[in-house]
């Protein structure tokens, strides 16, 4: 269900990605090659279908750490009808929905 849009130009050479989502009670993902830098922002879209949330709770996009540490917030839309949430990335590593 989570999609990642990755604009022409951001890369400069071909590059093979992978993308681990862990199925748990936490909406993440986690790409490679860690640390992978873009010239032009991805677009990132989590879903938390699934998921039980309360309402009037916004969603944000979390760039996370060991322990998942919130290490960063960058901009991101709680998509609510939608059950997504979504954000521009600049660089491989791990994400998730958080509030």
């Amino acid at each position: 269900e989570h999609q990642l849009i990755i604009p022409k130009g951001a890369l400069t050479e071909e590059q093979l990605i992978v993308a681990e989502a862990p199925t748990s009670s936490l909406v993440d993902v986690e790409f490679y090659p860690e640390g992978l830098q873009f010239a032009k922002s991805a677009k990132l879209i989590l879903s938390y279908k699934d998921c039980q949330v309360s309402s009037g709770i916004d969603l944000r996009l979390a760039y996370v750490g060991w322990g998942l540490r919130i290490l960063e917030l960058p901009p991101s839309q709680d998509v609510k009808d939608k059950f997504e949430v979504t954000g521009d990335i600049d660089h491989f590593s791990r994400y998730a929905v958080a509030y």
